[in-house]
């Protein structure tokens, strides 16, 4: 007896596939509109717009069968974009890192490459400075500040957290962050 095989229900035509296409471009449309608004400062609900056109976007361009040529790297873009303001600084290099990474299929998607690459750095900067200025962590000497080296000890400094009679949690903790911490604790004997 043969194996059964699964017919394929239907095939999308290069007509509904551009439809997609068109689709995906009009949701960034307005994303963009939402992003490009100058004139205030963009409110949570703003952002909470953008971000849901832009999952809706990311959505349709990452189903193989429904667009031929997706802007993946604009889509991821503008995530790291709204991400960015929200100043959640890790997932918006994340976002930007996949933007950067992403195969261009016009001339604006691989603008948007190149422009996620350089905001990737951008974020690595930031999120150093964030750290920086919770007084944690050095990270171009890999070495604690010597104002800070008596506040910690290594059970506080893999949660992240100030000694518990300070109890101000400084940042949301990476697992790549408390690995390099670690070893470097380990490595000066504390």
């Amino acid at each position: 007896m043969a194996p059964f095989r699964m017919p394929a229900l239907f095939e999308l035509t290069r007509k509904e596939k551009r439809l997609f296409r068109n689709d995906i471009e009009a949701i960034l449309r307005k994303c963009e509109g939402i992003l490009a608004n100058d004139r205030f400062e963009l409110s949570i609900v703003d952002y909470a717009e953008a971000f849901r056109l832009v999952r809706d976007a990311l959505f349709l361009a990452n189903d193989p069968d429904a667009c031929e040529s997706p802007p993946l790297a604009r889509c991821n873009l503008y995530k790291g974009h709204i991400l960015h303001g929200l100043r959640r600084y890790p997932e918006a290099r994340e976002a930007y890192w996949v933007a950067s990474r992403a195969k261009p299929t016009d001339n604006l998607d691989t603008v948007c490459s190149r422009t996620a690459t350089r905001l990737v750095m951008v974020m690595d900067k930031k999120i150093l400075e964030k750290k920086r200025a919770a007084g944690i962590w050095d990270a171009c000497k890999g070495t604690y500040r010597e104002s800070t080296a008596q506040l910690f000890n290594s059970d506080v400094c893999d949660q992240g957290l100030r000694k518990p009679d300070l109890g101000i949690e400084l940042w949301d903790p990476e697992p790549a962050s408390i690995t390099r911490i670690k070893n470097v604790i380990v490595r000066k004997g504390g």
